[in-house]
């Protein structure tokens, strides 16, 4: 039983059949297969990783024309905001995008600017009447390289198929080698944060905002390491905020009436719609799974999951976890590598590294009844 149809679900049912079983059932809560990437219908919805890269190395598309396109993320989480379910206006996530729901004219307040929020709200700023940008933490932003693969070079994909592996392999390398910018605090410090940060993003900053918008350098500038949280692509979220009718609102929210979001500084927004761009719930599965010892998996996790290798769970001795809950990067400035602080959720080490320990089964790594 394969539970979840996304990539890893597809590509575990693959292997299976490679391996000669045929009878599994891949179960998943859409009607449809795809998991993430089926649900996430928002304006302007990508993925931030080169189309070669972000697909199966074995099934290569020759034909792909741009160069980025459009897991394990299900659980849609909300922000626990008082006073939410007073609210008489339209509410809904960005991962079940209300398409039937018309935002021209109307005052929209976005909750999040995490890898969703930078993508719809360029595309929707244009047609409504205001967008407030609720921002908690300011992202590291770098242009994103969306280029359209010529059509000679989709040609030589198809006549020689090794240059778009060896494509993939150069990217691949790339990400690979840019962890050196996570583990290495001196490079953190003296490369990545003067290139990505001050050359890159303050530099773009500065040519945005002028005169009375001058104050949003350093309202969107990091003033944390760069690292400490996923760094973000985009070409135009920036941008963006140089439009009259886009307000960025970087005060905690204090409640929500039945029309209108107000502040702790006492700032109160009159909105018809509020959009949650909050992401999912990692820290626990969406479904119940018990174990040898009669404890449901998420009681025993209580929130901090462990699992060895990110995979496996001890009295789970049948429940096999692909991209586990464990493995994750996540955010946020306790980051070990920077600021030596504590992170649960990190894999210390490559792809390479992390491919080599879970390549083959180890019985000597298990206490088998």
């Amino acid at each position: 039983m394969i539970i979840g149809s996304g990539l890893g679900g597809i590509l575990a049912g693959i292997h299976l059949k490679k391996a000669g079983l045929q009878n599994f059932v891949i179960y998943d809560k859409n009607q449809e297969f795809g998991g993430t990437w089926y649900e996430n219908t928002y304006p302007g919805f990508k993925a931030a990783v080169q189309s070669q890269l972000f697909s199966f190395s074995f099934e290569q598309n020759p034909d792909w024309k741009e160069n980025f396109s459009s897991g394990p993320l299900n659980i849609l989480s909300y922000p626990n905001l008082e006073g939410l379910n007073e609210f008489q206006g339209k509410t809904f996530h960005s991962a079940h995008w209300d398409h039937k729901y018309n935002l021209k004219g109307k005052n929209v307040a976005v909750i999040g600017n995490g890898g969703s929020g930078i993508q719809f709200m360029p595309e929707i700023a244009p047609n409504v009447q205001k967008l407030i940008s609720f921002q908690r933490t300011p992202n590291y932003i770098i242009p994103k390289l969306e280029v359209k693969i010529p059509l000679i070079i989709r040609k030589l994909f198809k006549l020689f198929p090794i240059t778009q592996k060896c494509i993939r392999i150069i990217i691949f390398l790339f990400y690979e080698i840019m962890m050196v910018t996570f583990f290495n605090e001196w490079v953190n410090r003296n490369i990545s944060e003067p290139i990505f940060g001050q050359l890159v993003m303050k530099r773009k900053l500065k040519q945005l905002f002028k005169g009375d918008k001058k104050y949003l350098i350093d309202q969107l500038y990091p003033n944390y390491s760069i690292g400490c949280k996923r760094v973000l692509v985009s070409n135009n979220y920036l941008e963006m905020f140089q439009r009259e009718n886009v307000i960025l609102e970087k005060n905690q929210i204090k409640k929500i009436t039945k029309n209108s979001i107000i502040t702790l500084n006492g700032t109160e927004y009159k909105v018809d719609c509020i959009i949650f761009g909050t992401g999912y719930e990692t820290r626990k599965i969406s479904y119940q799974c018990i174990g040898k010892n009669k404890v449901d998996l998420n009681q025993q996790w209580n929130g901090v999951p462990k699992a060895y290798l990110g995979i496996t769970n001890p009295q789970y001795p049948n429940h096999f976890q692909i991209l586990g809950k464990s493995v994750w990067i996540f955010g946020g400035c306790t980051s070990f590598y920077v600021n030596k602080g504590e992170l649960h959720y990190f894999w210390v080490g490559g792809t390479f590294s992390y491919w080599k320990l879970t390549r083959k089964f180890n019985p000597e790594n298990y206490i088998i009844n």
